[in-house]
């Protein structure tokens, strides 16, 4: 075990090579095979090229180098287009913050039964004027985003899911479906009002009340006042990568990754 898989348990590290092709023997030609591509491309602003962060991209194309070079150039091709929304990306702004006590989006503190991290979505406290408005969006948008991240983003997404979503997504969604890749289309659900359907999924012992989970009420206030936690606990499951991540989607709490 090398320095770069400090940290991950016997399990964690036999599901590693598993299922992402993970040998410690090999790890840092790996890393460096994908660095020699970087030369590739001139057009794109490499900000990062260490061995950790190498190692998250890797993790999520299976170790397949070219994918893996692949998916790093889009990373920061899609950062090289998006400067504005870049600029001021930081835990401590206070846009960040509003956000993040708004909901979005959160974090719940436990891992699934798969160990995965499940980021929330809430929408209640949005601007109540253009709720409706900015749920119809939010809904389509994230289906998109969803299709589109996994091009573009180092992690390995195990589902999105939809809660108590109205009517019309399920018409939208059937207009969408069609130019989505098969991979992503079996890992969108549209749970609606049966809560049933959603912890066969993901166990209620982990959910908050409003996902019909034993546990409290989801704390929108937590990532606010310590937003630092929630990027630390999503980079954590990023550069482990602890399988994939989870997105939860609601109306009164709409959560997603």
């Amino acid at each position: 075990m090398t320095h770069l898989q400090a940290g991950l348990s016997p399990e964690t590290l036999e599901k590693a090579r598993l299922e992402l092709n993970e040998n410690p023997d090999t790890l840092h030609q790996d890393i460096q095979e994908v660095r020699d591509m970087v030369i590739t491309r001139p057009d794109i602003g490499f900000l990062r090229t260490d061995d950790a962060f190498i190692l998250r991209f890797l993790r999520a194309r299976k170790f397949q180098h070219f994918e893996a070079f692949r998916l790093l150039a889009q990373y920061f091709e899609y950062r090289q287009q998006n400067l504005d929304m870049f600029k001021s990306f930081k835990a401590t702004d206070p846009g960040i913050k509003q956000a993040l006590k708004d909901g979005f989006p959160g974090g719940l503190a436990n891992l699934d039964h798969y160990g995965r991290k499940i980021l929330v979505l809430f929408a209640a406290n949005w601007d109540q004027s253009r709720r409706q408005e900015l749920l119809e969006l939010t809904h389509v948008a994230s289906i998109i985003f969803f299709s589109h991240v996994q091009d573009s983003f180092p992690a390995r997404f195990g589902g999105i899911h939809f809660v108590n979503q109205p009517w019309y997504i399920h018409a939208l969604y059937t207009v969408i479906r069609p130019f989505l890749k098969e991979k992503t289309r079996k890992r969108i659900f549209l749970h609606g009002n049966n809560l049933n359907s959603l912890h066969q999924l993901i166990h209620p012992e982990i959910l908050p009340s409003e996902f019909g989970g034993m546990l409290p009420p989801y704390d929108m206030g937590t990532w606010k006042e310590t937003p630092q936690a929630l990027w630390a606990a999503c980079s954590s499951a990023l550069s482990q990568q602890r399988n994939s991540s989870l997105c939860l989607y609601g109306t009164s709490c709409v959560p997603c990754l």
